[in-house]
């Protein structure tokens, strides 16, 4: 069994992970409980995490020996996904890609 340490086969080229940040989901929906903020989260609904919410982030490239350059334009596109100058093309909600959306 494989340590928990990245030492598998492969791991030298992963340049990052995701991380699912749910606590941040959990504290904006008491927020908006709490607040009456219904804009939010209306209730009935799903709570989409996203890289614009903080709900979702790339980790650090830790002992990977990959560019810093490469590591920086991948900082650099967590951060246009973050403003909207990037999209995934991907609907949130469904699924589908965008362009397969009427």
């Amino acid at each position: 069994m494989p340590s928990l340490g990245g030492n598998i086969n492969g791991a030298e080229y992963i340049i990052s992970s995701a991380v699912k940040h749910v606590n941040v989901g959990v504290y904006d929906i008491i927020s908006a409980i709490v607040e009456e903020d219904f804009d939010i989260f209306p209730g009935g609904d799903n709570y989409y995490l996203s890289v614009e919410n903080d709900g979702l982030s790339f980790t650090s490239k830790h002992d990977a020996d990959i560019p810093d350059e490469l590591y920086d334009k991948v900082a650099e596109i967590e951060s246009q996904l973050a403003t909207g100058d990037i999209s995934t093309g991907v609907d949130p909600e469904s699924g589908e890609l965008l362009s397969n959306k009427n």
